[in-house]
């Protein structure tokens, strides 16, 4: 357990992280969640209305997060992916 405060750059990676939040954060928080993910950890974001689907996945994308799932629940989305080096996170995977 940790937040993106008391990462720093002598820390392990995480293998694991989850986020129910809103599309909005999970857009600000895209690079420090790349930066701190291990390759190939998987990332679950949830917290996302449906209409911020594809801003999220841009913003993940361009941190080097692949799309390996989408989960849509009425208006909410939730988002399963993992990192690589420059993998695409697109619906079109």
């Amino acid at each position: 357990v940790g937040t993106m405060e008391n990462s720093n750059p002598q820390s392990p990676l995480w293998d694991l992280v989850l986020a129910n939040i809103l599309a909005e954060t999970i857009i600000d928080l895209a690079p420090a969640l790349a930066a701190n993910l291990c390759p190939g950890g998987i990332l679950v974001v949830s917290g996302i209305i449906a209409e911020r689907t594809d801003a999220v996945l841009a913003s993940l994308h361009q941190n080097g997060l692949s799309l390996v799932e989408q989960r849509n629940d009425g208006e909410w989305v939730a988002l399963i992916g993992y990192k690589t080096d420059g993998g695409r996170m697109t619906k079109d995977e």
